[in-house]
């Protein structure tokens, strides 16, 4: 039996659950990841039925084929089905995407679809759709010399504070090029795809930090485009921004969380500066997306000085 500390919370795992950090010292389990039959046929009376999804009211039943099946419930237990052809890193991947997120809605967290970096006494999210450069974006913050918190699913508590995730951001072949980083010695996050989990050692599972700035990145209708632009967000804008890059926000609906999360979108944007990086669909320079959100932090009145603290 494993144990591992992610968001602030002790998971006890049949499963080898890397690149979540191993826990130090004997604490009692928040969450159980357990081998174990989940039904075929899924859950009786769900709110919402979609295919290979079903979503009640403490429950979440996902049917990846071919993979596994997975049960969550209560915010305290995941239920591993896996199928016999399924590799360990696929399973592992959906362990700790989607049956993750749904532990954290089930835990009453606004779970956004972002990554989040440690900016002196606070967060940055990098929110966007996937392929918009989130993760990328990400790792060229954390060569510059500031902390990453959580990758792809970032956690926000009733509070508006970010708990921190793991340790590792998932990069396609190609960004690693871009970054001159060899992919020697990288695990594949899937057999079946270039992509690869670039560790990162932290010690950010526990802490609280309250974010600063969320910025969304999107990609230019124009092809023709070459300005990358920054344009700063208020007013309702920036709730529908929150709510529309809340992670698997299915879960959320099905299991009935609905009114607790557009109050606390409604929260966090009253307190947090938003802004949208529309980026040119002709490629610019990895530094001149970062830099520009450093340079806005700054005129935010967020300092940004490098702060990779509890890493080594």
């Amino acid at each position: 039996m494993n144990k591992y500390l992610a968001y602030g919370l002790v998971f006890e795992s049949d499963l080898d659950l890397s690149p979540l950090k191993p826990l130090a010292v004997d604490r009692p389990a928040d969450v159980s990841v357990r081998v174990q039959e989940v039904s075929k046929k899924g859950i009786a009376q769900p709110e919402l039925s979609q295919p290979f999804v079903q979503v009640g009211s403490n429950e979440v039943w996902l049917d990846i084929p071919d993979i596994s099946r997975l049960l969550i419930s209560d915010g305290k237990q995941i239920l591993v089905d896996p199928c016999d052809s399924a590799d360990a890193q696929t399973i592992r991947l959906f362990v700790l995407g989607s049956a993750m997120g749904a532990i954290l809605h089930q835990r009453g967290f606004l779970v956004l679809h972002a990554n989040a970096v440690y900016v002196d006494d606070g967060a940055l999210l990098v929110a966007g759709e996937s392929g918009a450069g989130k993760s990328t974006t990400a790792a060229v913050l954390h060569r510059m010399g500031y902390g990453v918190l959580s990758d792809d699913v970032v956690a926000i508590d009733a509070s508006g504070y970010i708990v921190g995730g793991f340790p590792q951001i998932k990069l396609w072949q190609d960004a690693l090029d871009q970054l001159n980083i060899p992919n020697e010695g990288l695990q594949k996050i899937r057999l079946q795809e270039q992509k690869y989990s670039l560790p990162l050692p932290s010690d950010y599972q526990e802490v609280r930090l309250p974010v600063k700035a969320v910025y969304f990145l999107e990609i230019a209708a124009d092809n023709q485009s070459d300005i990358l632009e920054l344009v700063s967000m208020g007013g309702i804008e920036k709730f529908e921004y929150l709510n529309s890059h809340t992670y698997r926000r299915q879960f959320m609906e099905g299991l009935g969380l609905k009114p607790g999360h557009l109050d606390l979108c409604t929260r966090v944007a009253s307190m947090t500066h938003m802004a949208r990086l529309v980026r040119p669909q002709k490629r610019v320079t990895l530094n001149e997306v970062a830099e520009l959100i450093l340079r806005d932090l700054r005129d935010q009145g967020v300092q940004s000085t490098p702060t990779r603290t509890g890493e080594g």
